[in-house]
C-alpha cells in the first residue's frame, strides 16, 4: 500500500525516466567486479552507490512508466539486481571461507 501511496504523491503525468546509461553502467562495474579482488565489498559497496539516484528515481511515477512502457529498462534493471545478488552472495561465500 505504502508504494501506491508514494506513487500517487509523486504523479507527473510529464515525467519520463530512461536510466538505461546509468543500468549499462553499472551491468559493466558488475561484469568486471571479482569477489577475488582486494577489497571486493568495499568495491560492491562503490558500485550499489552509484545506482541509488536510479533506485530512488524507479520508485516514483516517472520510474514506474519506465518499468511499465520500456521492456528493455525493466530487464535491465532485473539483470542488474540478479548480478548484484550474485556479487553479494560471492562475498559471502568469500567470508565464509575465511
Amino acid at each position: 500500500m505504502c508504494g501506491i501511496v508514494g506513487l500517487v504523491r509523486a504523479f507527473d503525468a510529464d515525467a519520463r525516466l530512461s536510466p538505461h546509461d546509468e543500468l549499462h553502467a553499472a551491468r559493466g562495474a558488475l561484469a568486471r567486479w571479482l569477489a577475488t579482488d582486494r577489497g571486493p565489498a568495499d568495491d560492491l559497496a562503490a558500485i550499489a552507490g552509484g545506482l541509488e539516484p536510479v533506485s530512488r528515481a524507479l520508485v516514483g511515477w516517472a520510474g514506474f512508466q519506465a518499468l511499465r512502457e520500456d521492456a528493455a529498462c525493466g530487464a535491465a534493471a532485473a539483470e542488474v539486481a540478479r548480478a548484484l545478488e550474485a556479487a553479494a552472495a560471492a562475498v559471502d561465500a568469500r567470508l565464509a571461507a575465511g
